[in-house]
């Protein structure tokens, strides 16, 4: 009686496997399967960091990046949370420290770098070692005073009676530092008022409570918009409707070229997207896809468009490249930093 369980069983077994093998894809799809892991998304939830609060532009992009991730890993939900704080340092420490097993991805800017570079306590990441999705998107960075100072070009900060007042979402964060980096830079007469960010900071230009803004493309041209400030600097990339705003490589004075082009590559790292450190390839290799599929998505393109965002895709390996590149900084550029967040 046993002897007919046992061989009972061992049929019941081989006719069940050969039903789960006759129901996986065959040919290149089973080949997708298993090298890009696809199937371990499917009833999972992915969390998207945003290391900043709800309603600015980091946080239009996240919930973009989030749309799509859900589409191209079939059966996940992907959701967004909003981790802000530090200059978007402690939403990048929540990214670097969780599980590498690609169910929390995140975005911050890169501002971070700084923060890495001078030794920051706060710092618990190692931008080299993050799982570097892409970038989603590069813009021109501006500096943009407000239409009812009296001031017009970068010079005129220079003799302004009182500090200029500039809004940032934290010290630590992009806007933050380029300010601090620019009034070295320039001997601007300039002052970053921190506990901003997102919709706050378009608040606190239309009620006047600052003088200006710094920020991407996106961000400042609704305040150029609406009559409330204009470009006097611009670095990153050129703004193709904007040729007569100075473009920071080309004007920086020449002791100051090294802190410049810092800040200059720094900007081009514009919407990087990441995941923890020492992910398995297979899982590597299908979350990068679906990113790459979700900015190359009409839907999605067309979403940004309508929203006056541009999407312009760099790889994972792009990104990390350039993050390399930023690390390495001359002794008297990291000496200016450590100064420039004491």
């Amino acid at each position: 009686m046993k002897k007919l369980c046992v061989i009972s069983l061992l049929g019941m077994a081989l006719m069940l496997s050969g039903l789960i093998l006759g129901a996986l894809p065959s040919g290149k799809t089973a080949e997708v399967f298993a090298k890009d892991d696809l199937s371990f998304f499917k009833r999972k939830t992915i969390v998207l960091i945003v290391s900043t609060r709800p309603g600015g532009d980091y946080d239009f992009f996240g919930r973009l990046v989030a749309r799509g991730m859900q589409k191209y890993l079939p059966g996940s939900t992907v959701i967004v949370k909003n981790v802000p704080g530090g200059g978007m340092v402690i939403g990048a420490n929540e990214i670097y420290k969780a599980a590498p097993n690609g169910l929390t991805i995140g975005t911050f800017n890169s501002g971070i770098i700084v923060g890495q570079l001078t030794k920051s306590p706060g710092v618990h990441f190692d931008l080299a070692k993050f799982t570097w999705l892409g970038n989603a998107a590069v813009f021109p960075r501006f500096l943009a005073i407000g239409t009812k100072t009296p001031y017009k070009k970068i010079e005129d900060l220079k003799t302004a009676p009182t500090p200029v007042k500039f809004p940032s979402s934290g010290v630590g964060s992009s806007a933050h530092n380029d300010g601090l980096m620019l009034k070295e830079i320039f001997g601007i007469n300039i002052e970053m008022i921190p506990g901003y960010g997102g919709a706050r900071t378009d608040m606190a230009v239309m009620r006047g409570d600052v003088d200006g803004r710094i920020g991407s493309y996106p961000s400042v041209m609704k305040n150029v918009k609406e009559g409330l400030v204009r470009p006097i600097l611009q670095w990153g990339v050129k703004a193709d409707d904007l040729p007569e705003v100075p473009f920071l490589p080309e004007i920086a004075p020449a002791g100051k070229k090294k802190i410049a082009a810092l800040l200059d590559a720094m900007a081009f790292i514009g919407r990087p997207f990441a995941a923890p450190p020492n992910m398995p390839e297979a899982r590597k290799k299908t979350i990068r896809k679906a990113f790459e599929q979700t900015l190359k998505d009409p839907e999605i393109l067309a979403m940004a468009k309508k929203a006056q965002r541009t999407l312009t895709y760099h790889t994972g390996p792009d990104v990390e490249k350039k993050i390399l590149e930023v690390l390495d900084q001359p002794p008297e550029v990291i000496s200016f930093l450590k100064k420039m967040v004491e």
